[in-house]
């Protein structure tokens, strides 16, 4: 059995090494937009994200002063579901916004 296995992980490799490059190459040239990986990032965190992380934490231990563990629970929530939202929906704004000015 154990044979069985090295042979078929060997063959998932070796499918894996010649059509990864060329499904990747189709995939660039169909939606070259998705692959944009040269956005200028800053290496930095602003200075407007490091005060919000900041009220943030304040605001957390204010509503597990005033009630408990539930309060920190749904504060803990609500800062990682804001994180979440600062994260992801403006790079991907920004993103769509580029993608329609170079057109």
């Amino acid at each position: 059995m154990r044979n069985t296995l090295g042979i078929f992980v060997v063959f998932v490799a070796v499918i894996a090494l010649t059509f990864v490059p060329d499904l990747w190459a189709t995939a660039k040239a169909r939606w070259p937009g998705i692959f944009e990986t040269n956005n200028p990032i800053p290496d930095y965190m602003p200075e407007s994200w490091v005060l919000g992380c900041v009220v943030g934490f304040i605001c957390i231990g204010l509503a597990t002063a005033w009630w408990g563990p539930a309060g920190f629970m749904l504060s803990l929530y609500a800062g990682f579901f804001t994180g979440v939202i600062v994260m992801h929906v403006p790079p991907y704004v920004r993103h769509q916004y580029r993608r329609m000015r170079a057109r």
